[in-house]
């Protein structure tokens, strides 16, 4: 089971602030081999075409903390894309966390597929693909991790964050902040050693306030190519979002990692 978690680093004003938008997910309140209900619904019901749901199921598993706990996995399917989604109130800054595991990366490789991504959507109706939509995501492809950020107006900015390796079935702390009036995504990626990897501030060309009315949250895949020999899949624990740029971190690692963790508080 899990330890308590605490909004670390965030000034006492934001938590005033986002203190009724604020929440976690932990996964321990869901069945074994269910779909999570709550504030999650299917991505795969916003995916064009759908895929055959539910995508993934709430499963027992050892977490990046080396104890055991529940967790959401995909299937390991090749379709489009499966993974959860949550409505989050529009704002002026975001940020999600989670711990991310890859079970499986996709081989060979192929153009459309990506193995796990997080992030944040606009999202404008149940008959548009999530995946067109104005967006900024982080996401796992060729074992490396990328940044995609579409506003919807011109061309997208799709970037790889560096040569740091996604490691098949090592636990990875993932965060994702961003400034909707401005459109500044801050970036970090913490390793099972809570080394950070990735520490990247992007900003998205031709970025306007109004292409970054964020309403959704989704921690989803894809793989559109058809051509994977084995098809990829993750798992994702300990959601936590508030409606700030500041990190969020568990209560359990500041304590025992402080130092090192100290530092995502720069964002």
């Amino acid at each position: 089971m899990k330890s308590a978690y605490s909004l670390a680093c965030v000034v006492s004003a934001v938590i005033v602030a986002g203190a009724q938008a604020s929440w976690t997910e932990n996964f321990e309140s869901f069945p074994t081999g269910s779909f999570p209900a709550g504030r999650w619904r299917d991505i795969g019901t916003s995916a064009l075409p759908h895929p055959v749901m539910p995508t993934g199921e709430v499963i027992q598993t050892i977490g990046r903390n080396g104890q055991s706990t529940q967790a959401f996995q995909v299937f390991q399917r090749r379709t489009t894309s499966q993974g959860i989604i949550t409505s989050i109130d529009i704002a002026d800054t975001h940020r999600v966390e989670a711990d991310l595991r890859v079970d499986f990366h996709p081989t060979p490789v192929r153009y459309g597929d990506w193995t796990a991504a997080m992030g944040f959507f606009n999202e404008s109706g149940p008959a548009t693909d999530i995946n067109n939509e104005p967006q900024g995501v982080v996401y796992v492809y060729q074992q490396r991790w990328y940044f995609y950020g579409a506003t919807g107006a011109g061309n997208p900015t799709n970037l790889s964050l560096g040569t740091a390796p996604v490691n098949a079935g090592e636990w990875y702390h993932v965060s994702v902040g961003v400034d909707t009036r401005t459109g500044a995504f801050d970036i970090k990626v913490l390793n099972g050693l809570d080394q950070i990897v990735i520490d990247r501030q992007i900003t998205l060309s031709g970025f306007s306030p109004s292409q970054g009315q964020y309403n959704r949250v989704a921690v989803f895949d894809g793989e559109y190519s058809g051509q994977s020999a084995t098809p990829g899949q993750f798992t994702v624990d300990n959601i936590q979002y508030v409606p700030s740029a500041w990190s969020i971190v568990p209560l359990g690692a500041l304590l025992s990692r402080r130092s090192r963790r100290a530092r995502l508080c720069a964002a």
